[in-house]
């Protein structure tokens, strides 16, 4: 009597080495696609606190003729904001060159800054330009 031996399967090591790679290409693809949508994300996460401090500032502006570098003084902020993100700071310089900034603090190299012009409401990233 002949007793045959079960064939036991399994995966070749090319077969391995092919699943791996694969999924090497995936994660890269993913990784790629992730960076500008964190980017978007940090951008808009500025220009919210951006545009509060600005019509916080406009309102302040109303009542004291003059406006402020203090984000307490501001009826729409009880202190500084805080982010992992950013720091906000409120530059009065010559007249009508006042804006609010958001410099990156804490997040990942080339991450750029996000400014708010007071008078006029223009934001952008980068160097600060205000009329």
């Amino acid at each position: 009597m002949h007793f045959r031996k079960k064939r036991e399967f399994a995966f070749s090591l090319i077969e391995l080495l092919i699943v791996i790679v694969l999924v090497g290409i995936l994660a890269a693809i993913a990784v790629a696609r992730y960076g500008p949508v964190a980017e978007s994300a940090r951008a808009a996460e500025a220009y919210s606190v951006l545009a509060q401090a600005v019509a916080g500032e406009k309102a302040y502006y109303v009542d004291n003729t003059a406006y402020t570098t203090t984000f307490s003084n501001l009826d729409n902020f009880s202190a500084t904001p805080s982010s992992s993100n950013f720091s906000f700071t409120i530059n009065i310089a010559a007249a009508g060159s006042e804006y609010v900034l958001a410099t990156a603090a804490g997040a990942p190299a080339g991450t750029t800054n996000y400014y708010m012009c007071i008078a006029t409401g223009k934001k952008d990233k980068g160097a600060v330009i205000c009329p």
